[in-house]
Protein backbone atom coordinates (compact mmCIF):
# COMPACT_ATOMS: atom_id res chain seq x y z
CA UNK A 1 0.00 0.00 0.00
CA UNK A 2 1.04 3.50 -0.55
CA UNK A 3 0.80 6.02 1.69
CA UNK A 4 1.71 10.39 1.62
CA UNK A 5 2.81 12.57 4.04
CA UNK A 6 2.96 15.97 4.11
CA UNK A 7 5.36 17.87 6.36
CA UNK A 8 6.41 21.33 7.12
CA UNK A 9 10.51 21.97 6.46
CA UNK A 10 12.46 24.72 7.23
CA UNK A 11 15.59 25.43 4.47
CA UNK A 12 18.15 27.87 5.70
CA UNK A 13 19.59 30.62 2.96
CA UNK A 14 21.75 28.54 1.38
CA UNK A 15 19.34 25.46 1.12
CA UNK A 16 17.16 27.63 -0.34
CA UNK A 17 18.78 29.04 -3.43
CA UNK A 18 19.64 25.82 -4.00
CA UNK A 19 16.34 24.80 -4.07
CA UNK A 20 15.70 28.04 -6.13
CA UNK A 21 17.98 26.14 -8.94
CA UNK A 22 16.14 23.15 -8.56
CA UNK A 23 12.68 24.85 -8.91
CA UNK A 24 14.41 26.62 -11.53
CA UNK A 25 16.17 23.69 -13.75
CA UNK A 26 12.81 21.06 -13.14
CA UNK A 27 10.53 24.17 -14.96
CA UNK A 28 13.23 24.25 -17.62
CA UNK A 29 13.79 20.75 -18.51
CA UNK A 30 9.99 20.37 -18.39
CA UNK A 31 9.34 23.62 -20.99
CA UNK A 32 12.16 22.33 -23.12
CA UNK A 33 10.58 18.73 -23.44
CA UNK A 34 7.16 20.60 -23.94
CA UNK A 35 8.61 22.28 -27.21
CA UNK A 36 10.42 19.30 -28.34
CA UNK A 37 7.33 17.61 -28.41
CA UNK A 38 5.09 20.20 -30.46
CA UNK A 39 7.76 20.45 -32.66
CA UNK A 40 8.49 17.12 -33.60
CA UNK A 41 4.46 16.06 -33.82
CA UNK A 42 3.74 18.92 -36.16
CA UNK A 43 7.54 18.02 -38.47
CA UNK A 44 6.47 14.23 -38.39
CA UNK A 45 3.18 13.45 -37.05
CA UNK A 46 4.32 11.16 -34.45
CA UNK A 47 5.50 11.50 -30.60
CA UNK A 48 8.59 11.96 -29.34
CA UNK A 49 9.25 9.33 -26.97
CA UNK A 50 10.10 10.08 -23.50
CA UNK A 51 13.83 7.67 -23.97
CA UNK A 52 14.11 9.96 -26.73
CA UNK A 53 13.60 13.19 -24.67
CA UNK A 54 16.40 11.95 -22.11
CA UNK A 55 18.77 11.30 -24.21
CA UNK A 56 18.76 14.54 -25.79
CA UNK A 57 18.79 15.71 -22.12
CA UNK A 58 22.01 14.33 -21.58
CA UNK A 59 23.60 15.87 -24.25
CA UNK A 60 22.39 19.25 -23.66
CA UNK A 61 23.59 18.96 -19.93
CA UNK A 62 27.05 18.98 -22.22
CA UNK A 63 26.69 21.06 -24.84
CA UNK A 64 24.11 23.63 -24.57
CA UNK A 65 22.67 23.79 -20.89
CA UNK A 66 26.20 22.96 -18.57
CA UNK A 67 24.06 25.04 -15.53
CA UNK A 68 21.73 21.97 -15.57
CA UNK A 69 24.58 19.86 -13.66
CA UNK A 70 24.28 22.25 -10.58
CA UNK A 71 21.10 20.01 -9.30
CA UNK A 72 20.02 16.29 -9.07
CA UNK A 73 20.06 14.43 -12.34
CA UNK A 74 17.25 12.15 -11.09
CA UNK A 75 15.14 15.40 -10.21
CA UNK A 76 15.31 16.50 -14.39
CA UNK A 77 14.29 13.10 -15.12
CA UNK A 78 11.85 12.95 -13.07
CA UNK A 79 10.22 16.22 -14.52
CA UNK A 80 10.42 14.30 -18.16
CA UNK A 81 8.13 11.44 -16.24
CA UNK A 82 6.05 14.42 -15.14
CA UNK A 83 5.71 15.69 -18.77
CA UNK A 84 5.03 12.10 -20.09
CA UNK A 85 2.10 11.58 -17.76
CA UNK A 86 0.33 14.70 -18.46
CA UNK A 87 0.18 13.79 -22.31
CA UNK A 88 -1.17 10.48 -21.15
CA UNK A 89 -4.16 11.57 -19.28
CA UNK A 90 -4.55 14.32 -22.57
CA UNK A 91 -5.01 11.30 -24.64
CA UNK A 92 -6.82 9.66 -22.47
CA UNK A 93 -9.17 12.53 -21.97
CA UNK A 94 -8.64 12.95 -18.38
CA UNK A 95 -6.85 16.63 -18.34
CA UNK A 96 -6.51 18.98 -21.08
CA UNK A 97 -2.91 19.69 -22.83
CA UNK A 98 0.00 20.59 -20.89
CA UNK A 99 1.11 24.08 -20.36
CA UNK A 100 4.41 25.52 -20.17
CA UNK A 101 5.32 26.01 -16.54
CA UNK A 102 5.88 29.92 -15.88
CA UNK A 103 8.35 31.26 -13.12
CA UNK A 104 5.83 33.30 -10.83
CA UNK A 105 2.84 31.42 -11.50
CA UNK A 106 2.51 29.92 -7.93
CA UNK A 107 3.33 26.62 -6.61
CA UNK A 108 6.87 25.21 -7.70
CA UNK A 109 8.19 21.91 -6.82
CA UNK A 110 10.41 19.26 -7.88
CA UNK A 111 11.02 15.62 -7.22
CA UNK A 112 13.88 13.15 -5.77
CA UNK A 113 13.02 9.87 -6.52
CA UNK A 114 16.05 8.56 -5.12
CA UNK A 115 18.58 8.57 -2.33
CA UNK A 116 16.61 10.54 0.36
CA UNK A 117 17.28 9.90 3.86
CA UNK A 118 15.35 11.09 6.99
CA UNK A 119 16.81 11.61 10.49
CA UNK A 120 13.65 11.18 12.96
CA UNK A 121 15.69 11.40 15.83
CA UNK A 122 17.72 14.63 14.91
CA UNK A 123 14.60 15.95 12.93
CA UNK A 124 16.55 16.67 9.86
CA UNK A 125 15.77 15.35 6.19
CA UNK A 126 18.28 14.69 3.82
CA UNK A 127 18.39 15.49 -0.44
CA UNK A 128 20.62 14.81 -2.98
CA UNK A 129 23.29 18.23 -3.06
CA UNK A 130 20.84 19.15 0.06
CA UNK A 131 21.24 18.23 2.78
CA UNK A 132 20.53 18.69 7.07
CA UNK A 133 17.53 20.54 6.63
CA UNK A 134 14.82 21.40 9.20
CA UNK A 135 11.96 19.14 9.14
CA UNK A 136 8.81 18.98 11.40
CA UNK A 137 7.65 15.19 11.81
CA UNK A 138 3.96 16.14 13.40
CA UNK A 139 3.48 12.27 12.90
CA UNK A 140 5.26 9.26 12.12
CA UNK A 141 5.72 6.96 9.20
CA UNK A 142 6.48 3.42 8.76
CA UNK A 143 8.14 1.49 5.39
CA UNK A 144 10.44 2.61 2.67
CA UNK A 145 10.17 6.31 1.13
CA UNK A 146 9.76 6.03 -2.79
CA UNK A 147 9.88 9.81 -3.74
CA UNK A 148 10.18 12.92 -2.19
CA UNK A 149 8.70 15.89 -3.69
CA UNK A 150 9.85 19.53 -2.73
CA UNK A 151 7.22 22.71 -2.55
CA UNK A 152 7.45 26.26 -2.23
CA UNK A 153 3.81 28.00 -1.84
CA UNK A 154 3.29 31.50 -2.94
CA UNK A 155 3.34 32.57 0.66
CA UNK A 156 6.96 31.52 0.88
CA UNK A 157 6.62 28.18 3.16
CA UNK A 158 8.21 24.70 1.72
CA UNK A 159 6.65 21.44 2.12
CA UNK A 160 7.96 17.99 1.83
CA UNK A 161 5.28 15.55 0.48
CA UNK A 162 6.92 11.81 1.21
CA UNK A 163 5.47 8.67 -0.64
CA UNK A 164 5.93 5.53 0.99
CA UNK A 165 5.55 1.83 0.57
CA UNK A 166 4.39 -0.21 3.21
CA UNK A 167 4.16 -4.10 3.73
CA UNK A 168 0.02 -3.72 4.11
CA UNK A 169 -2.39 -4.47 1.42
CA UNK A 170 -5.29 -2.85 0.83
CA UNK A 171 -8.35 -4.55 1.37
CA UNK A 172 -11.12 -6.15 -0.35
CA UNK A 173 -14.06 -4.43 -0.97
CA UNK A 174 -16.86 -5.94 0.98
CA UNK A 175 -20.55 -6.57 -1.09
CA UNK A 176 -23.04 -4.05 -1.07
CA UNK A 177 -25.76 -4.54 1.67
CA UNK A 178 -28.29 -2.32 1.10
CA UNK A 179 -29.67 -2.06 4.87
CA UNK A 180 -25.74 -0.65 5.40
CA UNK A 181 -25.89 1.47 2.54
CA UNK A 182 -26.29 5.63 2.86
CA UNK A 183 -27.57 7.67 0.53
CA UNK A 184 -25.61 11.24 -0.10
CA UNK A 185 -27.47 14.04 -2.05
CA UNK A 186 -25.61 17.08 -2.48
CA UNK A 187 -26.30 20.93 -2.16
CA UNK A 188 -25.24 24.67 -1.45
CA UNK A 189 -27.48 25.43 1.21
CA UNK A 190 -26.46 22.05 3.02
CA UNK A 191 -22.87 20.49 1.55
CA UNK A 192 -24.92 17.10 2.29
CA UNK A 193 -28.07 15.48 3.45
CA UNK A 194 -28.14 11.85 3.86
CA UNK A 195 -30.54 9.17 3.28
CA UNK A 196 -31.10 9.16 6.97
CA UNK A 197 -32.32 12.77 7.32
CA UNK A 198 -28.69 14.05 8.63
CA UNK A 199 -27.74 17.24 7.49
CA UNK A 200 -23.94 18.97 6.80
CA UNK A 201 -24.57 22.73 6.87
CA UNK A 202 -22.35 24.86 4.21
CA UNK A 203 -19.42 26.37 6.16
CA UNK A 204 -19.65 28.99 3.25
CA UNK A 205 -15.63 29.57 3.94
CA UNK A 206 -15.10 31.61 0.56
CA UNK A 207 -18.61 34.34 1.55
CA UNK A 208 -17.30 35.00 5.02
CA UNK A 209 -13.34 35.72 3.81
CA UNK A 210 -14.39 37.41 0.77
CA UNK A 211 -14.38 40.94 2.74
CA UNK A 212 -10.97 40.39 3.53
CA UNK A 213 -9.85 39.00 -0.07
CA UNK A 214 -11.37 41.87 -2.08
CA UNK A 215 -9.45 44.28 0.56
CA UNK A 216 -6.35 42.76 0.32
CA UNK A 217 -6.45 42.56 -3.57
CA UNK A 218 -7.45 45.97 -3.74
CA UNK A 219 -4.58 47.07 -1.80
CA UNK A 220 -2.51 45.27 -4.68
CA UNK A 221 -4.14 46.68 -7.15
CA UNK A 222 -2.45 50.13 -6.04
CA UNK A 223 1.14 49.03 -5.61
CA UNK A 224 3.86 49.53 -8.23
CA UNK A 225 4.83 46.87 -10.46
CA UNK A 226 8.27 45.79 -9.38
CA UNK A 227 8.11 47.64 -5.77
CA UNK A 228 8.62 45.98 -2.51
CA UNK A 229 5.71 46.70 -0.83
CA UNK A 230 3.86 44.93 -3.98
CA UNK A 231 5.79 41.96 -3.02
CA UNK A 232 4.58 41.89 0.58
CA UNK A 233 0.76 42.69 -0.29
CA UNK A 234 1.24 39.78 -3.00
CA UNK A 235 2.45 37.61 -0.07
CA UNK A 236 -0.29 38.83 2.08
CA UNK A 237 -2.76 38.29 -1.01
CA UNK A 238 -1.76 34.37 -1.27
CA UNK A 239 -2.18 33.95 2.56
CA UNK A 240 -5.28 35.20 2.15
CA UNK A 241 -6.28 32.58 -0.01
CA UNK A 242 -4.09 30.05 1.37
CA UNK A 243 -6.22 30.41 4.89
CA UNK A 244 -9.35 29.69 2.36
CA UNK A 245 -8.05 26.55 1.07
CA UNK A 246 -6.79 24.88 4.31
CA UNK A 247 -10.09 26.07 6.04
CA UNK A 248 -11.88 23.79 3.09
CA UNK A 249 -9.49 21.21 3.15
CA UNK A 250 -9.82 20.40 6.76
CA UNK A 251 -13.89 21.16 6.50
CA UNK A 252 -13.54 18.23 3.69
CA UNK A 253 -11.57 15.41 5.46
CA UNK A 254 -13.50 16.03 8.68
CA UNK A 255 -16.51 15.36 7.54
CA UNK A 256 -15.54 12.17 4.94
CA UNK A 257 -13.53 11.07 8.39
CA UNK A 258 -17.31 11.00 9.82
CA UNK A 259 -18.75 8.84 6.95
CA UNK A 260 -16.08 6.40 6.27
CA UNK A 261 -14.94 5.77 9.43
CA UNK A 262 -17.48 6.54 12.20
CA UNK A 263 -20.40 5.58 10.42
CA UNK A 264 -22.32 2.10 10.15
CA UNK A 265 -22.70 2.30 6.87
CA UNK A 266 -20.56 -0.20 4.40
CA UNK A 267 -21.21 1.36 1.36
CA UNK A 268 -22.52 4.92 0.40
CA UNK A 269 -24.38 5.91 -2.96
CA UNK A 270 -24.06 9.74 -4.25
CA UNK A 271 -25.83 11.99 -6.20
CA UNK A 272 -23.97 12.14 -10.01
CA UNK A 273 -23.78 15.58 -10.75
CA UNK A 274 -22.09 17.15 -13.65
CA UNK A 275 -19.88 19.65 -11.89
CA UNK A 276 -18.27 21.13 -15.49
CA UNK A 277 -21.59 21.72 -16.61
CA UNK A 278 -22.80 23.55 -13.29
CA UNK A 279 -20.07 25.58 -12.93
CA UNK A 280 -21.35 27.71 -16.24
CA UNK A 281 -24.11 29.04 -14.13
CA UNK A 282 -22.87 32.73 -13.84
CA UNK A 283 -25.38 32.95 -10.29
CA UNK A 284 -23.71 29.82 -8.32
CA UNK A 285 -20.60 29.79 -9.94
CA UNK A 286 -18.87 30.99 -6.84
CA UNK A 287 -21.15 28.53 -4.25
CA UNK A 288 -20.44 25.69 -6.37
CA UNK A 289 -16.48 26.10 -6.51
CA UNK A 290 -16.40 26.96 -3.03
CA UNK A 291 -18.29 24.11 -1.88
CA UNK A 292 -15.56 21.51 -3.46
CA UNK A 293 -18.54 18.73 -4.22
CA UNK A 294 -15.55 16.98 -6.34
CA UNK A 295 -13.00 17.27 -3.66
CA UNK A 296 -15.14 16.10 -1.47
CA UNK A 297 -16.17 13.26 -3.69
CA UNK A 298 -12.11 11.95 -4.09
CA UNK A 299 -11.24 12.15 -0.41
CA UNK A 300 -14.78 10.32 0.55
CA UNK A 301 -13.70 7.16 -2.34
CA UNK A 302 -10.12 6.68 -1.03
CA UNK A 303 -11.28 6.56 2.72
CA UNK A 304 -13.14 4.03 1.87
CA UNK A 305 -11.13 1.70 0.00
CA UNK A 306 -8.75 2.22 2.85
CA UNK A 307 -11.56 0.98 5.03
Amino acid sequence: MLSAYKYRIYPNNEQKIAFSKHFGCARHVYNWGLTLKQEHYEATGKNLSKRALQDLMVLSKKEEFPWLKEVNSQSLLASLEHLDKAYQNFFKGRARPPQKKKKYQGLQSFQCPQHVEIDKAAGLIHLPKIKAIKIRLHRDFSGGIKTVTIKKTPTENYYVCVLVETDETMPLATSINPEETLGIDFGITHVLIDSSGHKVANPRHLKKGLQRLTSVQKKLSRQKKGSSNRSKQKCLYARAHEKLKNQRHDFIHQETAKLAVKNHATSFVLEDLNIMGMIKNGKLSRAIQDVAWGSFVSALEYKCERQ
